[in-house]
């Protein structure tokens, strides 16, 4: 143990936070409260991040991203309660000095939180290795626990990795000392097995990518009354063009009939299958197929092959899936083989959509992709035009868009293209989060469909991300001309206005007033 540095007692709290940028807004925030050198409770919180967005750096270290935390409470929402285990405590991070110490600073004044600043001691200066002559190289959390004997799992969850920085302040006031050659054996061997696992989830990954494009669905991939395909797979290795495959087309057993699915039809070719390129190429003109190089809206079919498919032309077809194209793909050798030569296939066996048409299937992956931030104190939709579908409200309507109006926003009971952020009721967020579908959903399906508009680019925020900035701003702004017509819309709803724990101002009131008396002690200080 390093006897310069302050000696832990054995009451504290060890902390850990994750966050989700370059900008490091907190997604995760963990702690492990110690009394007489155990533990006694761990706590974890996720949080929504500023606008709720991710680096993919943060996320392949944490696992976390937006979907993880589109309906998790922000920092001020959670902070009174997280506040409630700190103060007064004595606190430890691992590595406190280059992360907690300052991205928690850093969250509190940015979220305009009124705080005390905190003293957090890092755990990594409790030792020294004696082959170093800097106390702070190679003695991260994982390898103090591996010189402890400790284990190390869960990595990068906020409350595991708080519970592992308790545990190596635990060693240290019980005195145990660090055989580092067992942290440097066990780190090797760890190594490997991440190499291993890192390999094995790659393939994964790519078998992950492909997934959407290899299986067999019903309404928009070829041979949906065939068996299963193999899904194609993606290597390292680039192929030479004239290699690509060892089997020749038969061009005298091609089913050039009319009735062949891809007769007529926008086919694109990306990735290799088992014959050569270039004679697929002209097999496809022989069976009246219409080759495109790109993938657009008015693609009909992808040929996927076994290798090798592009990056830029799946990526081109997820969107287009997303924005509601359905596109089928025909993908590996054996459902190639199936379109090239059997002639008893007719057009009906298959799934082909028509070029450009839309059948939109809206989940809960549109809605959270496509969801507005809306946070006290930016009032984000001021001067934007809302549309609000004309059922699923839980008050009046009327009332509702009055209280929009006073933020500054415009209502529209029509719906149009010109219209970019729509408002869904709760129950309609309800019944997509459970996969279902209301009227509201359901109509809005029908009219995207029927718009010409390639890219799906609405936005949408939720009753309740409205509601809940109006509480804000009454309470905050002593507003009341929205707060009688607040009342008014709880009580159309069968709600109490004061009562209610979700949408009452009595509790909002109350968590406001604790920070303005917090703020004046911080004041007179």
């Amino acid at each position: 143990m390093n006897t310069l540095y302050k000696t832990p007692s054995r009451d504290f709290v060890a902390i850990d936070v994750e966050y989700a940028t370059k900008e490091q807004s907190i997604c995760q925030f963990g702690l492990a409260v110690v009394h007489d050198a155990k533990i006694i409770e761990t706590r974890r919180w996720n949080i929504q991040p500023k606008n709720n967005e991710y680096d993919e750096q943060t996320t392949s270290v944490h696992g976390m991203n937006a979907e993880t935390t589109a309906n998790c409470p922000t920092l001020p929402e959670v902070w009174e309660e997280i506040k409630a285990y700190l103060d007064g405590m004595e606190l430890w991070a691992h590595n406190a000095d280059a992360v907690e110490t300052y991205v928690i600073e850093k969250n509190l004044i940015e979220y305009g939180i009124p705080h005390d600043s905190y003293q957090i001691y890092d755990s990594m200066r409790l030792y020294i290795r004696p082959d170093t002559e800097r106390w702070n190289k190679s003695i991260g959390l994982e390898n103090c626990l591996y010189a402890l004997g400790l284990p190390c799992e869960n990595h990068h969850d906020a409350a595991e990795d708080s519970a592992m920085c308790a545990q190596i302040i635990i060693a240290a006031i019980n005195g145990k000392e660090p055989d580092w050659e067992l942290s440097d054996r066990t780190m090797e061997h760890v190594k490997e097995e991440r190499k291993t696992l890192e390999a094995a989830q790659k393939v994964a990954r790519q078998a992950q990518q492909l997934d959407l494009f290899s299986t067999a669905l019903t309404s928009t991939s070829v041979g949906c009354n065939q068996s299963q395909p193999h899904a194609p797979t993606l290597f390292e290795k680039t192929y030479n063009e004239d290699e690509d495959g060892i089997d020749p087309i038969d061009f005298d057993h091609l089913n050039t009939k009319e009735s062949n699915p891809l007769h007529g039809c926008a086919v694109v070719v990306t990735g290799f299958f088992h014959v050569p390129r270039r004679q697929l190429l002209k097999a496809l003109d022989a069976i009246g197929a219409k080759r495109c190089s790109t993938i657009t809206k008015k693609t009909q079919v992808v040929l996927i092959g076994e290798r090798n498919a592009g990056p830029k032309k799946l990526e081109d077809l997820t969107n287009l899936i997303h924005n509601g194209y359905n596109i089928a793909r025909i993908t590996g050798d054996e459902q190639l083989d199936q379109v090239l030569y059997d002639s008893t296939l007719i057009a009906s066996d298959f799934a082909i959509p028509e070029p450009a048409k839309k059948e939109l299937n809206f989940t809960v992956s549109h809605f959270r992709k496509h969801h507005h931030t809306l946070s006290y104190p930016v009032n984000t939709i001021a001067s934007r035009e809302l549309y609000f579908p004309p059922t699923g409200f839980m008050g009046r309507l009327d009332l509702f868009c009055q209280m929009c109006g006073n933020l500054g926003s415009f209502g529209n009971w029509d719906y149009n293209p010109q219209i970019n952020l729509v408002v869904l009721p709760n129950t309609s967020v309800e019944a997509l989060q459970h996969n279902e579908k209301d009227d509201v959903i359901r109509d809005f399906e029908t009219y995207y469909n029927s718009q010409r508009a390639v890219t799906f680019d609405v936005e949408f925020i939720t009753e309740r991300d409205i509601l809940k900035f109006i509480r804000e701003r009454i309470i905050r702004n002593d507003d009341d001309v929205t707060g009688k017509l607040y009342k008014l819309y709880l009580l159309s709803a069968g709600i109490d206005p004061e009562k209610d724990f979700k949408y009452g101002l009595a509790a909002a009131r109350n968590t406001y007033e604790k920070e303005m008396e917090q703020q004046t002690k911080n004041d007179k200080s």
